[in-house]
């Protein structure tokens, strides 16, 4: 008993180290590898926490946060400190043997909100000013266009025509590409990064652990990962108020914005997994050859994106998953 408490003492302290080198390394460097370190900075805890447990874990994850408050800078504090939890989180459902779809999940969800709330939300303590950040990249677009237009009204000898066209293109661009816009579409792919960051790290941590002979799970099929049956649901009626919302436009420019970007990101849920859906039925129902399968769906990303969206629907939320496993 007292040799496996000093263990848990010891591994406690050499995961801390660890942490805390990465920290050292990233700040001696400047910051420039934060996004590589970014991933790197939830093993330590995912191994901890796979091994003893959360409860456990609770006194190595305050350590971690008290050595990013020393040794990373203002803004790398946060990002440590979220990615130490994301690790403590994973490690423990490894360590409770939870389905690994909805562990991939959890990952993924932990890592968009982190993401969103260190680029959004807390923008303004780090001195980012979002604003000026989309008032800049708004006139990037439209100086792009008026250069384009112009160019290509040189070239054809007709400067006034050419002026005109500019002008109306830019005009319409200035419709299309506001702040509001340009605003929603910066906080969904900040949520699309933070879901590839969640991915990248389940996968990675899965690698490493099983490198170091943790007793963790192998990686499994794509269409073994099946997301809780509420969230398509969820999506779907996001994606239709979002609908609803651009017919008889909202009067409260806050609201409409939230309510754009949600039923944005519930479409994007359920076009991904429509693909998943679609490709797997194809593949297994239809035996079709496996590179024509997953091509089929992709294609139909741009073809009837709609319908991909209503076959996620069907995938996530009715029977479409079993259907697909043979299991009705």
């Amino acid at each position: 008993m007292k040799n496996s408490k000093t263990q848990e003492i010891t591994f406690g302290a050499m995961i801390a180290a660890i942490f805390g080198l990465l920290l050292l390394l990233n700040r001696q460097t400047g910051g420039m590898l934060e996004e590589v370190f970014l991933f790197a900075f939830p093993i330590p805890m995912v191994a901890y926490s796979a091994k003893y447990g959360w409860k456990k874990s609770l006194p190595v994850f305050a350590v971690t946060v008290l050595i990013a408050i020393l040794c990373g800078t203002f803004s790398g504090f946060f990002y440590a400190a979220s990615e130490s939890f994301i690790g403590m989180v994973f490690g423990a459902m490894l360590n409770q043997k939870k389905d690994p779809g909805k562990t991939l999940f959890v990952v993924m969800i932990l890592s968009a909100l982190a993401n969103i709330l260190s680029s959004v939300v807390l923008a303004s303590l780090f001195g980012i000013n979002v604003q000026a950040d989309i008032r800049e990249m708004q006139q990037m677009v439209l100086g792009t266009v008026e250069k384009v237009y112009g160019s290509q009204g040189l070239t054809a000898g007709s400067q006034a025509a050419a002026g005109a066209g500019a002008a109306d293109m830019i005009e319409a661009m200035k419709s299309v590409f506001t702040q509001d816009y340009l605003l929603r579409i910066y906080i969904i792919s900040m949520i699309l990064l933070g879901v590839i960051q969640g991915l990248i790290i389940y996968e990675l941590s899965l690698i490493i652990l099983r490198r170091l002979k943790f007793p963790v799970q192998k990686p499994q099929p794509v269409l073994q990962f099946y997301p809780p049956v509420w969230t398509g649901a969820v999506a779907l009626t996001a994606f239709l108020c979002y609908f609803i919302s651009m017919v008889y436009p909202l009067q409260n420019q806050n609201v409409a914005n939230l309510v754009q970007t949600l039923g944005t990101c519930g479409y994007l849920y359920l076009v991904c997994f429509g693909v998943i859906g679609g490709a797997g039925y194809l593949r297994r129902r239809m035996g079709m050859a496996k590179v024509l399968a997953v091509l089929l769906p992709v294609l139909c990303m741009f073809w009837l994106p709609y319908v991909l969206a209503f076959i996620g629907f069907a995938y996530i939320s009715l029977s479409l998953h079993d259907r697909i496993l043979g299991k009705i």
